[in-house]
């Protein structure tokens, strides 16, 4: 397991945590979100969604059950499972989509459905899980003179480790 930390104090800052990202992994990927009731969990697929060339307007699919952003080379799903969690056939089908960046929001929800996990396990593609959390007054080196508002953990790891 890797652990990476950025620091935010605004919505722009956001890019870094894309750009890196972008350069450690190629479509297709899963990404695990979770974080506080306006933590920039949305936002953060927002910037992701900009960066990698859609042009659709990203809206939190709290009462949808999964939003669709075409890019040049595939698909961004959108999922948020705060009130419902997918129908296993339906979260299948979007997982078989080689040519997708799936975004999952309130994922520690999937924790609540073996046959949601299964899938997730047998899809053989990088899981990364995101954490957005808030952290007050904290100071970093890379604003030492600033206090960030947002912490963004990145987790890269096997899935198999997440149970």
């Amino acid at each position: 397991m890797s652990k990476h930390t950025f620091h935010i104090d605004e919505e722009a800052d956001l890019q870094v945590v894309v750009d890196f990202l972008l350069s450690q992994f190629e479509v297709p990927f899963i990404l695990l979100l979770d974080g506080e009731l306006g933590a920039g969990k949305t936002s953060f697929v927002k910037r992701l969604a900009e960066c990698v060339g859609s042009t659709e307007r990203v809206n939190s699919p709290t009462f949808a059950k999964v939003h669709e952003y075409s890019f040049p080379r595939g698909v961004i799903y959108h999922l948020d499972l705060y009130r419902q969690l997918p129908d296993p056939a339906s979260f299948e089908e979007i997982l078989l989509d080689s040519q997708s960046i799936i975004c999952i929001e309130w994922a520690c929800r999937l924790m609540e459905d073996v046959s949601l996990l299964s899938f997730l396990q047998a899809v053989g593609r990088p899981v990364l899980q995101l954490t957005l959390t808030f952290n007050q007054g904290a100071k970093t080196q890379d604003f030492p003179n600033k206090n960030t508002g947002r912490q963004i953990e990145l987790f890269v790891k096997e899935f198999e480790r997440f149970m």
